[in-house]
């Protein structure tokens, strides 16, 4: 059986990453996995899987990743593959137009990463987004609020499969924490006087950075800000908080390899987003052994319930009563901790691995007894 994943590119986000460390552990447990990305564009998290040694990966241009022509080039590639898994629009839309061009007879499988979907929002577009579903022979939905939002958009359950996302547990569990001696080397000056709060996530929609410089502008300044991620807002959002004061208070870090340990230093981790499918730094800073905060929306609500706090959308001033009450209270801190790490166990990666490896063959129609390797 041969699997191909296809996706637009590796930029840093949610999705990417889950991916590499997907591929990674299906070539493990010797599955025969290659990897398609839309554009050709070097990033750290394709350094890191091409490091891991998987190399079988297909550029389909170096220019826009809309341009329909990637259309005809998936009709001559995906016809060697038995299944199909995609990701992300344009990819998603692409694939169903390939396999309906080419009269490919393979099989094709999404996995739904976010609770929202804008196309939706437009009637005309919404039919369109209903028809690209259908022709999915099964969708992978990553929480019960992605589940429940396509029930409703698509009026049928039928070919939804709810598989929730994992993560390489061991390496949070035992990545070892910084000396704030080493962080002066990424220009951070701290002390053990201050609280280090940490955002790990793209520069770009859904997520909310303003909430969190307003946030830091009104805590003490013994309080400082993380901020790992890159992508269009962040110029932005540099700009921002240079005209806030904040330049000693928040510091932007970029794309960075060593988010386990970066989280085992800080003391609070936090996403600060307008929706979310997951959120798979929740369950990464919770097997760190950090408490972690969310914006009370989608996936987060179901996946902090018992193991994290929430706060409402854009709402600084929540956010913070809630940073100082956890800094505060080492009771409640410790709580969330316990919590958080119990809850992170139930997402390991390799058990999420073993439900697609089980789905690709039910898919097939060919059933296998997956022994663990």
């Amino acid at each position: 059986m041969k699997i191909v994943h296809v996706i637009n590119s590796l930029d840093i986000g949610g999705a990417e990453r889950l991916l590499i460390d997907t591929l990674q552990e299906l070539k493990r447990k010797g599955i025969d996995v290659t990897l398609i990305l839309l554009c050709n564009r070097e990033s750290l998290f394709l350094k890191k899987l091409r490091d891991s040694g998987f190399d079988n990966i297909i550029f389909l241009t170096k220019g826009s990743i809309y341009n329909p022509k990637l259309i005809f080039k998936l009709v001559k590639i995906l016809g060697k593959f038995d299944i199909v898994h995609a990701h992300l629009f344009p990819s998603q839309y692409f694939v169903v137009i390939a396999k309906i061009i080419g009269n490919l007879s393979i099989k094709i499988i999404i996995t739904e990463h976010s609770t929202k979907n804008k196309r939706t929002e437009n009637k005309i577009l919404a039919q369109i987004d209903k028809w690209i579903y259908t022709h999915y022979d099964n969708i992978i939905c990553i929480t019960n609020e992605v589940y429940k939002g396509l029930t409703q958009h698509l009026r049928n359950s039928n070919n939804l499969k709810l598989i929730y996302n994992g993560i390489n547990l061991l390496a949070f569990q035992t990545a070892v924490k910084y000396n704030y001696s080493d962080l002066l080397s990424f220009g951070i000056t701290i002390s053990e006087d201050n609280i280090l709060l940490i955002q790990i996530s793209a520069f770009r929609e859904p997520k909310d950075h303003l909430t969190l410089l307003k946030v830091m502008r009104e805590l003490p300044k013994k309080y400082i800000l993380l901020l790992v991620g890159d992508g269009k807002t962040k110029k932005e959002y540099k700009d921002l908080a240079t005209k806030m004061n904040l330049n000693q208070q928040v510091y932007f870090l970029g794309n960075r390899n060593d988010v386990p340990k970066l989280l085992k230093t800080a003391h609070i981790s936090i996403l600060s987003t307008d929706w979310e499918g997951f959120g798979l730094v929740a369950i990464e800073s919770m097997a760190a052994g950090i408490p972690f905060i969310g914006t009370r929306v989608g996936g987060l609500i179901e996946l902090l319930r018992d193991a994290g706090e929430t706060f409402e959308k854009k709402d600084h001033a929540e956010l913070k009563n809630i940073i100082v009450e956890i800094s505060n209270s080492n009771v409640t801190r410790n709580n969330m901790i316990q919590s958080g790490l119990k809850k992170s166990k139930n997402y390991d990666l390799s058990l999420m691995v073993d439900k697609y490896i089980a789905l690709y063959f039910e898919t097939m129609n060919t059933y296998e007894t997956i022994l663990p390797k």
